[in-house]
């Protein structure tokens, strides 16, 4: 049986480096619908590059200049493509659409968005005091989930207050949820909050690369960085540009 992930083989050096391919995917919002084309909803998808070092815990990333444009005529309560996560399963790259439910299978060839299944949400917002969860991992080799949540408040919903409720917090759960530790990365920066993450493969899933979003006022951003589950910051926080990429996969 061979391995499908990651979906293009790593490059090694003799210096100790490896290169995957990395693709990162945005969440446009209202924005996302198609300026021209009656019916047409997009997503916008960047590739680049991560090279890390495992024993000297080094990671960069470098980006195309290129900018894929992926379509759909899908939507709900006219928005759709707001694609918040990168998934690579059995050979397949998958992103959800977390306006209308739909996981579209990812061609990368033809840059298409090809509508597979559709998963229905509700709400969880009436409670007193909230975390918003938008990246989550299991490890097999860990046999913990990890979360970075997007989203951390004390007090009820308020949608102009929740921008200001970025966290720092990674939570590493047994697999019952029977024991929960809390580490926290980095520098803290209220606006910014965790919207995707991956282990990087090869590092025995000590290490991961993690988007995070910025939401105010209605500008929007993206930043990516890296660290270990000790916490420690291997990338500190790097602008990637002012799009809300919501999914970073390996591919």
């Amino acid at each position: 049986m061979f391995s499908t992930y990651p979906l293009t083989a790593p490059i090694y050096s003799d210096r100790g480096y490896i290169k995957y391919r990395i693709a990162i995917v945005s969440d446009l919002d209202t924005n996302s619908k198609h300026p021209t084309e009656k019916d047409t909803w997009i997503s916008h998808m960047k590739k680049g590059h991560l090279t890390v070092n495992i024993e000297n815990e080094e990671v960069s990333v470098e980006w195309d200049k290129d900018i894929i444009t992926l379509k759909s005529n899908m939507a709900h309560g006219g928005r759709g493509m707001e694609l918040s996560e990168l998934i690579v399963y059995n050979g397949k790259l998958y992103a959800v659409d977390d306006r209308t439910g739909i996981i579209y299978e990812i061609d990368l060839h033809q840059h298409k968005a090809i509508p597979w299944v559709i998963l229905p949400d509700g709400s969880g917002r009436e409670i007193k005091g909230y975390m918003i969860h938008e990246s989550c991992a299991w490890s097999e080799r860990l046999q913990r989930w990890v979360f970075l949540p997007r989203r951390a408040s004390s007090t009820r919903y308020d949608e102009n207050e929740d921008e200001h409720r970025g966290t720092d917090i990674m939570l590493k759960a047994t697999e019952g949820f029977e024991k929960i530790e809390v580490k926290h990365v980095g520098e803290i920066i209220d606006t910014h909050g965790f919207s995707s993450f991956k282990f990087i493969p090869g590092t025995k899933d000590n290490i991961i690369v993690a988007l995070k979003s910025e939401e105010v006022n209605g500008q929007v951003a993206s930043y990516i960085m890296a660290f270990n589950l000790a916490g420690k910051v291997l990338l500190p926080e790097t602008k990637i540009g002012n799009y809300k990429f919501e999914g970073i996969e390996f591919v």
